[in-house]
């Protein structure tokens, strides 16, 4: 299974949690997310799935200031 997953995290779990998390229900082998919420954060993490962990990157834009 590849693809992209929006996953509206809870407070209390780490973003590495609700990865981890999806992994093992899904049985997938690679997943990953777009940026850190802190544990005591809530919100949207976007979660790519095997082939979708490539576009990762281009979904977030991330500007520096030099």
């Amino acid at each position: 299974m590849d693809g992209i997953l929006l996953v509206h995290k809870l407070a209390g779990y780490t973003s590495q949690d609700v990865c981890h998390l999806i992994k093992k229900k899904l049985h997938v082998q690679k997943v990953g997310h777009c940026g850190t919420l802190d544990p005591f954060a809530e919100g949207l993490l976007i979660i790519g799935l095997n082939q979708g962990t490539k576009v990762l990157p281009y979904l977030v834009q991330k500007y520096f200031l030099i």
